[in-house]
């Protein structure tokens, strides 16, 4: 009977090993930072499109939702896009009471908001304002919009992610109703 001698692997095998692994890590990690970031734009999209739903929710279901008594008040809500050194999120609030926050979305820390024509918030922000009901509801803005309010979220890079949300505000001409849709 012969006795086979067991043995371990050598040095080469293992270098060969790591050096196998080290290239395959060195592939997968760039490209999980990117799916990471492409996950933050999606979500914080998502959030932010939540948050507008909503706030027509409020706008448009008045008997159920209203948090004011005052006629000229009533049934009027805006979302603040704020860009400042506390960080970049969307706020949602009553006219009729500004200093209360109803809801809000925070953006992920490496976020960038742009809106029409991809021009970088630097800080002043953008107020959307919610008025009448359907069909003849209208969405006002703090900055130059007409019918079409285009809304971006970005990441900062040589490769930026991008995803923007398109509003389109009530025409009556076409009867378009006001709607917010990803593009």
């Amino acid at each position: 009977m012969s006795r086979r001698r067991l043995r371990g692997m050598t040095l080469i095998e293992l270098l060969i090993s790591l050096a196998i692994i080290g290239i395959m890590t060195g592939i997968a990690f760039p490209v999980f930072s990117v799916y990471q970031k492409k996950s933050a734009v999606d979500s914080d999209m998502r959030n932010f499109i939540s948050l507008f739903n909503y706030a027509r929710a409020l706008q448009n279901n008045p008997d159920n939702f209203s948090r004011t008594t005052d006629p000229n008040q009533v049934y009027k809500y805006q979302i603040k896009i704020i860009n400042d050194s506390s960080g970049r999120r969307a706020e949602l609030y009553s006219v009729a009471d500004a200093s209360t926050i109803i809801d809000k979305v925070d953006f992920s820390e490496n976020i960038m908001v742009n809106y029409q024509n991809n021009t970088t918030d630097n800080g002043s922000g953008l107020t959307l304002t919610f008025t009448g009901l359907p069909p003849s509801e209208v969405l006002n803005c703090s900055t130059i919009c007409d019918q079409k309010i285009e809304i971006g979220l970005s990441t900062a890079g040589r490769s930026p992610i991008i995803k923007k949300a398109l509003i389109l505000n009530t025409n009556n001409t076409l009867h378009q109703l006001l709607s917010i849709n990803l593009e």
